[in-house]
């Protein structure tokens, strides 16, 4: 009961400005899940923010939202996310940033912390790969996706298909909408791909319609 309330609360967490030397990637991303412009600061901010709008029972999330205490120590959290169960803080690998204004040691209300190793994220790189390829078409055309274009392909894919056939069945529907459409529902848990795990996004990737429903984020 206590984590479907906490599920539920406001998210407070903004991010903080960054203090970095010119030597300090600097990456600028747009979130589909977020609808707002991303600065990230390392090559694993870019890795774990990919998984985080791939998985649906993640319903958002902040970079940077400000320090934390992890060993006994304070330092910048990489990111605070909201899972349906509740929320938690996110320390990568790596050097930890350091916020412009340091008048908060750490965040007032302690959350779990959960480090990220390297080697997790390798684990998961063709998925994430995969998913740096998808998140550009959701950006670019996910505003010209209607509910009936998603219904009309969800329903066609209660069959495992190949992408080349969805897009082939959807015509006279341009292509890359119907690719869009296919990788919207994936992001919403609608449909699965088990094939974008091992192997590179292309016109063979098998989609079809996940077995169970997408957890409800507003119950």
């Amino acid at each position: 009961m206590t984590q479907r309330a906490e599920s539920q609360s406001i998210f407070i967490y903004r991010p903080k400005p960054i203090r970095r030397s010119k030597w300090v990637h600097h990456y600028q991303v747009w979130s589909p899940k977020l609808a707002r412009r991303l600065s990230l600061y390392s090559r694993r901010a870019i890795d774990f923010w990919a998984m985080l709008e791939a998985h649906p029972e993640i319903t958002t999330f902040c970079e940077y939202p400000g320090r934390i205490r992890v060993d006994e120590c304070s330092r910048l959290a990489d990111f605070a996310i909201r899972k349906l169960d509740g929320d938690e803080f996110i320390v990568l690998d790596g050097a930890a940033l350091s916020p412009l204004g340091d008048e908060e040691p750490f965040l007032l209300d302690p959350k779990p912390v959960r480090k990220i190793e390297d080697a997790a994220l390798d684990a998961h790189r063709t998925w994430i790969a995969n998913w740096l390829q998808m998140i550009p078409y959701l950006t670019s055309n996910g505003r010209f996706l209607t509910p009936g274009v998603l219904t009309r392909l969800s329903e066609r894919l209660s069959a495992p298909k190949p992408l080349v056939t969805i897009e082939r069945h959807m015509l006279p529907l341009d292509p890359m909408i119907t690719r869009t459409a296919a990788f919207e529902l994936l992001r919403r848990g609608i449909v699965k791909s088990d094939d974008l795990i091992n192997r590179p996004l292309g016109p063979r990737t098998v989609f079809e319609r996940a077995m169970t429903p997408p957890p409800d984020q507003h119950a």
